[in-house]
Formats: structure tokens, sequence, C-alpha cells
């Protein structure tokens, strides 16, 4: 049965992101791939990120905010400061342990660019929306999400590859969280 109720969720996170993966990938050739097509940056970076999410009954939206500042790597590379965001709107399928969320999703993310010892590089600016389709499954404490977007604007500039599409997947272990910093009241 379901409750004609509201129901919504806020939550805040920072971050770091630590510089694990490699940044000096190469072609046989020996000539080295642009950062922004390395499989790492190799520098720390830190983020904030913002998410809420609203629905009734079994139709909601979620909105993901996400800010990213970059350090520099070892060879003088930096990703200059990056703002993502994502849109859902979704459909509820199943119970509380196993569900799946179909939906309609927007990506959205703006940088001005790599700085390579602090000169701006052309053609690595980013100015993308992108549209499309996704799920969320969860099975009790397991979620795995995926998308998959298609470009519907995007500022170029010379010698940006251009954004065609997008495809997504994560996989994600919820703890059971029995404490919050902020409690709502359950007799309203």
């Amino acid at each position: 049965e379901l409750e004609n109720k509201w129901k919504h969720r806020f939550q805040l996170a920072l971050g770091v992101k630590l510089p694990t993966g490699n940044a000096h990938h190469e072609l046989p050739t020996g000539i080295r791939h642009s950062l922004l097509l390395q499989p790492g940056t190799g520098a720390a970076d830190v983020f904030g990120f913002a998410q809420y999410t609203i629905g009734i009954n079994r139709w909601g939206i979620m909105t993901n905010m996400q800010g990213r500042y970059s350090g520099e790597n070892a060879i003088g590379e930096q990703l200059n400061p990056a703002f993502m965001g994502t849109w859902n709107v979704f459909y509820r399928l199943g119970n509380e342990t196993k569900m799946v969320l179909p939906q309609i999703q927007m990506y959205y993310e703006r940088m001005s660019g790599v700085r390579m010892e602090n000169i701006m590089q052309e053609g690595t600016m980013m100015h993308v929306l992108m549209a499309g389709v996704g799920a969320d499954v969860y099975l009790n404490r397991l979620a795995i999400n995926f998308g998959w977007h298609h470009a519907i604007f995007e500022e170029t500039e010379f010698g940006n590859p251009e954004a065609k599409f997008r495809a997504t997947i994560g996989i994600t272990w919820n703890f059971n969280q029995t404490e919050y910093l902020l409690k709502s009241n359950e007799n309203e």
C-alpha cells in the first residue's frame, strides 16, 4: 500500500581523492597521452558533494552537485576547478530491500581546462550537458547504478575532443547507519 506522503533526504559530503592512478601512460611510440586520457591524474583532489532527493509514492527527483579542486601532479599539470551536476526523475519498483529505479537522467559538467606549469592548455576545456536513461538496482545493502547519456549541448574550442556519449556504471555498499547528525521528528 502506498502512502500519499512526501519523503525527502539531504546529504552533504567532503572528501579527498588520493593520487593512486597512473598519469604517465604512453603510446607504443613513446608519446605520452594527454592528462584527460590518463587512467589517473597523479594529483590529490578535494571535493564537496550535495545531494537532495524528494519523492511521493513511487515517483521521485534526485539532484546531485559536486565541486572539485585538483592539486598539481609531479610534472606540473593541474586540472582547473570543476563543477558537475546530475538530475534524475525516477520511478520505484519493488520494496525496501529489493528495488529498481528506472530513470530519466541529465548530466552537466564544466571545467575550464588543464594547466601545465600554470599555463592554460588549448583544447582541454569541458562544458557539456547530456541526457539519457539509466537505473539504480538495490539488493539489500548493495547498489548498482548505470546510465547512458548523449550530448545535447556542448561548448567547444579548437582542439577539444567532442563528447558524443557517456556510459557509467557504479557499485556501492551501504553500511547500516543507525545514528544521524540531524534527526527529523517522527511525530510530524
